[in-house]
């Protein structure tokens, strides 16, 4: 594709700058909020959009703590953080945990954003709070107790 104009391989990008790059012939996007021109990210599929990048990311090194590693972040033992992973439905959101597959086993793996998560719900709740919930609502029906 030599001497072709830019707007013809990226029909959809209103503006493109070129920043020289000896090590390789490749193409950098970087997405900005305050400078350049205005972008929208939305779902895959929505109507009236177009595809301008794809990122891929390396969830291992995104979701880069095992219960255990959070736990230590966090300073409580694996009881509470388990409390905490149920309470604020950490395995549920998708910027906090991924279950991953490696081989046969799946292994939920922890981001950076459950600890500002958790940390969060201290400033409304306290452990035992939080602790006092979740043994009325998980460990009284594990055990066959009714309220």
């Amino acid at each position: 594709m030599p001497n072709q104009d830019w707007r013809t391989l990226f029909p959809n990008v209103a503006a493109i700058e070129v920043v020289p790059d000896s090590s390789s012939p490749s193409i950098a996007l970087r997405f900005t909020k305050k400078e350049g021109i205005p972008i929208h990210v939305v779902p895959e599929g929505t109507s009236g959009s177009f595809v301008v990048a794809i990122k891929k990311v390396n969830e291992l090194g995104f979701f880069n703590m095992t219960r255990n590693q959070l736990s230590d972040a966090i300073h409580l033992n694996k009881p509470k953080t388990n409390t905490l992973i149920w309470y604020l439905k950490i395995k549920n959101d998708e910027d906090c945990c991924r279950a991953i597959q490696l081989g046969k086993t799946t292994y939920y793996k922890y981001s950076c954003k459950s600890i500002s998560k958790i940390k969060e719900i201290f400033q409304n709740k306290t452990m035992e709070e939080i602790w006092d919930v979740y043994s009325k609502e998980v460990l009284n029906h594990k055990k066959g107790v009714r309220s």
